[in-house]
């Protein structure tokens, strides 16, 4: 019977400075202005919670463009990195699949709504909670046929 293990391309983690970090070239997501407002708001509140992914091999950014220029235009020293060894082909097919297969989710409505009355109880991040329902969060009752607004482009790297 064939191996059918996944393979784990994590090497290692690590502290880097958001200035020495490359922009992949190949990212095609873009950030709107709302949306950068948020993650900040977001970091503030909560933190690092999740390293950058950098491609020891190509030095490239797989995961975490906006964050890294967030840490950036705050003057952030460093930031919380995760290595991996990834070809050039396995680096195209993260950055294309990663984040889509992520945005397949859609929220369960109703421990949505538990959540979210537990966090307000928190009182850490309320406007954030209601810029977020303002936008409208996709749950498992609604469907995919809305037309997406028109992205802003980042200001830091043009995408």
């Amino acid at each position: 019977m064939a191996d059918t293990r996944l393979t784990s391309n994590i090497v290692g983690h690590g502290e880097e400075s958001p200035e020495q970090l490359l922009a992949n070239p190949a990212n095609a997501r873009i950030h709107p202005q709302g949306q950068q407002r948020l993650l900040e708001k977001a970091l503030e509140a909560v933190g690092w919670i999740d390293e950058v992914t950098v491609n020891r091999r190509t030095g490239r950014v797989v995961d975490g463009h906006l964050r890294v220029a967030i840490a950036m235009r705050r003057g952030e020293a460093t930031i919380p990195v995760r290595y991996v060894d990834l070809t050039e082909e396995q680096e195209l097919v993260a950055l294309r699949t990663f984040d889509p297969l992520g945005d397949l989710a859609v929220w369960d409505d109703d421990l949505l709504r538990d959540l979210t009355v537990q966090v307000l109880e928190t009182d850490l991040v309320s406007d954030l909670l209601a810029e977020l329902d303002d936008i409208g969060a996709p749950t498992k009752s609604e469907t995919d046929d809305e037309p997406k607004p028109e992205p802003e482009r980042c200001p830091l790297c043009g995408k």
